[in-house]
């Protein structure tokens, strides 16, 4: 009996291992940019078709009034770039919560960001999992003369050390766009039964 158990447990862990594993295509949709309220802050910001969007959980618990994810918006407007910050809350129990998301003031940013990006796209680009066992992820999404998407595993503190370009231009943008001037706040609710917004 224990060796069937032990067994079955093992074949369960090597599906699981299997399924986890992700491959990266480029040609992938634009998953959260068509969705509410991502595509309503593309609409805001006219559409930019040079974007670099970076969905990102600071945290691994949610913690009260404190955003469980930044969405980090950096385009090109008149040969500049710019940067917003799209905050996402929730409240609520588990059978009716509330999310609401709080985008900032668009913010030029100071720093060339051009050379950067472009280190940044060709080391996305050379980074790939073998296998996914991690339960935080940062999608990343890149319109910057071709198309890039990447689930990148981990938070900033991994970045640092496998992607330093991006972890560069991240922090950059994030930091030279700070501010606490709300432009547009988007909400919806969802409940057991139903969803509404």
């Amino acid at each position: 009996m224990k060796n069937q158990i032990f067994l079955l447990f093992l074949l369960f862990s090597i599906c699981t291992t299997y399924a986890q594993h992700r491959q990266q295509d480029d040609t992938i949709k634009r998953l959260y940019l068509d969705e509410y309220p991502y595509a309503n802050v593309l609409e805001y910001l006219n559409n930019p078709d040079t974007i670099f969007f970076c969905h990102y959980y600071p945290r691994r618990t949610e913690e009260k009034k404190t955003p469980f994810a930044i969405s980090l918006f950096v385009y090109r407007k008149n040969q500049e770039w710019w940067a917003t910050t799209l905050y996402s809350y929730v409240s609520g129990n588990s059978c009716k919560r509330k999310y609401y998301w709080k985008l900032t003031n668009p913010m030029w940013i100071e720093t060339d960001l051009t050379p950067e990006i472009a280190s940044a796209i060709s080391e996305l680009d050379s980074l790939h999992y073998g296998y996914d066992i991690s339960i935080l992820h940062t999608w990343v999404y890149i319109n910057c003369g071709r198309i890039i998407t990447k689930d990148l595993i981990g938070n900033i503190r991994d970045f640092a050390n496998i992607v330093p370009k991006f972890s560069y231009v991240f922090t950059v943008c994030f930091l030279e766009s700070s501010n606490n001037n709300i432009v547009k706040t988007f909400r919806t609710t969802v409940s057991c039964r139903r969803r509404s917004r």
